[in-house]
Formats: structure tokens, sequence, C-alpha cells
């Protein structure tokens, strides 16, 4: 159990779009279909599964709006800025807790905006906005690793977004690197969906970097191929059964059910793998780290 660790997911359980929200990405074609209560099952799994990781007491709930149904994919609520370097456990109550909050490109998540403002603000965080018109996504389209932090570009946030992203952590003193990467294939709109690195223990476990190399350009994919972690590619029919939207507890990792390779590869450098079916949560376009967010 990482009981430093803090999660928030949305209280809201199931996925239902109402009749006029459009398709924001290539998965939303069985929007309209999607099973509810299936839908709440596969949600409390992940909770589950979370709480047994974690414990039950680190994880935060956002409660869901009935209007903004995407919600529940809460890891676009913003970018959480970790503080960088080593510290100690007596240190943990003195990190700040910092935001950059998100401005979605689509008009269906934009009203979404102002309850994560709200349940930041009253929960202790200082939140960073960038400039009016600029397109973020929050940790869909920004994964840490260490000190870096990667960008996908694309789809969502234009390319320009990064430069506002690197001014937000230079002036919050974050001493952190910037690295873009150009997402190519539509069906993986975030960068979360094709590119997830997994922090090892260093004792049983070392870092690893899932991704899917069909999602980014060549130059992008050049600049994976130099990173100094070893990289785990995935097909793509794992790809597109969400196996690179992974969410990492430690040495737990829970994972979408319709991988055929990938769960075997993770077994086989030591990490304790749960698969768990997310084929109707899939039809948002999301799966299990979308509906998380590591606050710590």
């Amino acid at each position: 159990m990482n009981e430093q660790m803090e999660i928030l997911m949305s209280a809201g359980r199931g996925l239902e779009y109402p009749k006029e929200y459009g398709k924001i990405n290539l998965w939303m074609d069985k929007r309209h279909t999607i099973d509810t209560e299936a839908a709440s099952r596969q949600w409390d799994n992940v909770y589950r599964c979370v709480k047994f990781c974690i414990g039950d007491a680190n994880i935060r709930l956002i409660q869901k709006q009935q209007a903004f149904p995407d919600m529940i994919f809460v890891r676009n609520a913003g970018l959480v800025i970790p503080d960088l370097g080593d510290y100690d456990s007596a240190r943990a109550g003195e990190r700040k807790k910092r935001i950059i909050l998100s401005s979605f490109k689509n008009k269906e998540r934009q009203g979404e905006r102002e309850f994560y403002r709200r349940w930041f603000e009253q929960n202790g965080f200082e939140i960073i906005v960038l400039p009016m018109g600029v397109t973020f996504e929050g940790g869909g389209e920004a994964v840490w690793w260490k000190d870096t932090m990667f960008f996908g570009h694309g789809f969502r946030a234009p390319n320009d977004t990064a430069v506002h992203l690197e001014y937000a952590l230079a002036k919050a003193e974050v001493p952190a690197k910037t690295i873009s990467l150009k997402l190519v294939d539509e069906r993986f709109y975030h960068l979360d969906t094709a590119f997830m690195p997994i922090r090892g223990d260093g004792k049983t476990t070392d870092d690893v970097l899932v991704y899917y190399p069909g999602a980014f350009d060549r130059d992008a994919q050049k600049i994976i191929e130099g990173l100094p972690i070893e990289r785990l590619e995935v097909t793509e029919k794992d790809a597109c059964a969400f196996g690179c939207n992974l969410l990492a507890l430690g040495n737990n990792i829970i994972i979408a059910k319709g991988t055929e390779n990938l769960p075997r590869h993770l077994k086989e450098r030591k990490f304790i793998v749960c698969e768990l079916n997310m084929d109707e949560i899939k039809k948002g376009g999301g799966s299990i780290y979308c509906m998380t967010l590591n606050l710590s």
C-alpha cells in the first residue's frame, strides 16, 4: 500500500451521454449505446483496485455533473505539478499542491472547467491558469517521468501550448524539462492513450516506457527511441484496447482487459498486473488512467 499517494476519481460511476452530446473522438460512435449499469460496475472495479493499492482514505472524489459525462475522465481536469527532487517522509506534508488548469477544445467539455476549478480551490491547490485561448487538456496531454514533462500535441492542443506550459513551470520554479511529441493517428488523440512511462521501485522493478510507435510522427519516434529508459512497444491491437492507458500504483498495474501481449511483458518485468473489463467505458474514448488523477 502506498500511503503517500492520493488519487482523484469522479463520483458518478456510470457513463451516459445526452442525445445532443457530439462525437468528440473516434471511439464515440457507440456513445449512445453504453450499458450504464455495466459502466457503473466497471467504475466500481477500478475504484476497488485503486483502494486495494493505496487505501480508501487516499481516494478523493469529485461529483460528476449530469450535463458533463466526460468528467468520468478526471485525468483531463489539469496537470498536477509534482515537487521534483528528493523528499523524505517527514517533509511530505510540506509539498505544495499546484495544478495547471485545463482549457478544453470541444464545447461539450468546456463547462467542466469551473467544477474542477472549484474543487481544487476548496482542496487547497494553487491553481495556475494558462492565457485565454490556449487549449490544454491536462494529464491526458502531458505525462511526467522523473523531471521531464512529455507533451503530446496534434489533435487537441497545438504545439504552441508547450511554450505556455514551459513558462508556467518556470514561473512556478519547477526545474522541469519539456519534450513535445506529435501525434498523427487520430485514434490516439491524447498522449496518455499511446505513451505511458512506468516508474519502477529500483529493487524488484525498473522504469519502463509502454508506447505505441504508430501514434507518433517519425521525429517523435526518434526522440522516444533516444530516451534513457527501457521501451516496451505495444502492437496496434493492444494499443486499440487502451493498453497504454494503464494505471501504475507502485509495482501494481491496473490495465484494460483485451490486450494480448502487454500483461505478459509487464509480468515478466516483475509487475503485478490486474486486468479489468472496460468495454463500456472505452466507448467514451478513455480507460483506467483517464479515470484517475494522481494528486501527489
